[in-house]
């Protein structure tokens, strides 16, 4: 029977068992199906689909396995531009915008600069935030929501096959959290890759702590798969092309990075729930 290496990112993973989460697994069928009918047999809906992978090439609903290849499965895609490769929809799954809590004026004003759709009013409570980010799929951006910062574990890249550690962004956490916060985990956990070849770079995750009354150990653990942390936010840095060689090309632009660096210094963000 014919197999195929699945990997699924970012909130694509929800839908899968917690042993098939963040990782790659083997998946065995029969026939040549089309690649769209044997992602929903396992739990993704097509519908959150942005981009599909195979053998580092991009394709279509309609492609057909025929066993060997590698498949990697996106989300919808905030801020990289995927234009040259196969969008599996006319248009974009979704437009980053955001609303942004009474306190977040400054904050506002400079996404408003850089060109992001942000919503803000001084005079909006809490309730009407809710409905205007369920309403126009808005992300809300705020303080309050009370996370104590020893309750945090963040992870960054460590550095690994001559890609250097991430400096930039242990000095950055270490001006928000206690160094002991602060894991340093190698390219399986903390360096994300579109494919074989494209835009890579490394990440950093925010973890939340239930303590330890919760089963389940530190994320880079044996024990990660328990309850007791749960992420809540990822920072991909898009900081390098690697080539067919494996050869990485520091990209022009890092703006991305320190874009998403701001946001995450001035507020937690979150998405409202709709359901």
């Amino acid at each position: 029977m014919p197999t195929v290496q699945f990997r699924f990112y970012e909130e694509l993973n929800d839908h899968l068992p917690i042993a098939r989460r963040k990782c790659g697994f083997a998946h065995a069928f029969d026939g040549a199906p089309a690649i769209k009918d044997v992602i929903e047999a396992l739990g993704v809906p097509h519908t959150e689909i942005d981009l599909i992978l195979v053998d580092g090439k991009s394709v279509r609903f309609s492609h057909r396995l025929r066993g060997g290849e590698r498949v990697a499965v996106y989300p919808m895609f905030e801020r990289f531009d995927i234009r040259t490769l196969h969008r599996l929809r006319p248009k974009p799954l979704r437009r980053t915008r955001f609303v942004a809590d009474v306190h977040l004026g400054k904050l506002a004003r400079s996404l408003r600069l850089l060109g992001f759709d942000t919503l803000y009013s001084a005079q909006v409570d809490d309730a009407e935030l809710v409905a205007i980010s369920a309403r126009d799929r808005r992300i809300v951006l705020t303080r309050d929501l009370g996370l104590p910062t020893d309750r945090l574990k963040v992870t960054i890249f460590k550095g690994e096959d001559g890609v250097p550690r991430d400096a930039e962004a242990h000095g950055f956490w270490l001006t928000h959290v206690r160094a002991d916060r602060i894991l340093e985990l190698g390219a399986k956990e903390n360096f994300w890759a579109m494919g074989d070849t494209g835009p890579c770079g490394p990440c950093s995750e925010i973890f939340y702590d239930h303590g330890p009354g919760i089963a389940g150990g530190a994320p880079g653990s044996a024990e990660e798969e328990g309850d007791r942390y749960v992420e809540i936010w990822n920072l991909v840095f898009t900081q390098y092309d690697r080539a067919p060689d494996g050869t990485l090309t520091p990209l022009p632009s890092r703006t991305s990075r320190a874009m998403r660096l701001t946001i995450s210094a001035n507020c937690r963000p979150h998405r409202a729930r709709t359901g």
